[in-house]
Parts: C-alpha cells; sequence; structure tokens
C-alpha cells in the first residue's frame, strides 16, 4: 500500500515552492500603513495605558469602591501628567469624594477641574484647545 502525500505537500516537493495567488499580501507590509516612528509608537502606548487607569477607575467606582477608584485617578495623574484623560480622571475623583462623604475635597477636585478647562479655553473663540 502506498501513501499519498496530500497535495500541497506534493506540489512543493515538485516545485520547490509553494505558488499560491493573492497570498503575496500575507508577506509584504500593506502601503496603506504608515510608517510609524518609535516616538509615535511611545506616545499611543501611554495614553493607552492611561485610559486603562481611568476605566479601571470607573469600573471601582461603579462596583462600590471610590478609595480603590480615588488610587487609580491619583496614579494616573501622577504618572501621565500630560495625558488627555486628566480631565475625566479628576471629574470622576469628585464623585468619588462625594460618595466617601468628603465634599470639600470632591469641591476642591471640581476647582482643579475649572482651572484647567478655562486654561484650554482659547480667548478669541471660546472653544478648548482640544477640538
Amino acid at each position: 500500500m502506498t501513501t499519498r502525500l496530500p497535495v500541497v505537500t506534493a506540489a512543493l516537493l515538485l516545485s520547490g515552492t509553494l505558488a499560491m495567488t493573492g497570498c503575496s499580501s500575507l508577506t509584504s507590509p500593506s502601503p496603506a500603513t504608515p510608517a510609524t516612528s518609535p516616538g509615535a509608537v511611545q506616545e499611543q502606548r501611554v495614553a493607552q495605558q492611561a485610559t486603562n487607569e481611568l476605566l479601571a477607575a470607573q469600573v471601582h467606582l461603579r462596583r462600590d469602591e471610590p478609595a480603590a477608584a480615588l488610587n487609580r485617578c491619583h496614579y494616573l495623574i501622577e504618572h501621565y501628567p500630560d495625558s488627555p484623560v486628566i480631565d475625566d480622571a479628576l471629574a470622576l475623583m469628585a464623585k468619588a469624594y462625594r460618595q466617601l462623604g468628603l465634599a470639600p475635597r470632591a469641591d476642591a477636585t471640581l476647582a482643579i477641574l475649572q482651572g484647567r478647562q478655562l486654561a484650554n479655553t482659547t480667548p478669541e473663540t471660546g472653544t478648548t484647545s482640544d477640538q
């Protein structure tokens, strides 16, 4: 009894290469994908890490764990001070402080948030510089 080789294996043995049409995109980079610099990749990674911290803080707040949410927000602000989610973290901190019954700290946090928003507002148009 002879053993039959699968068709692909037999083709490889006969031709020495596997010539499949339409598979060149698997080995060549897509021309639509722009080359990104290492700095841009690092910046994206940092932004994603900051966003992940904010999402974790939101989960803690939903689980009625305001102290844990505050810890995450403090970490985010300390380690990612230039992140675009800082304002969201400050708003979340104000909610967490209110849940803990610390209204003065919540008010102080909201004042910081309002100060940041005013600083980001352009005087000519009245819009934030993020837009």
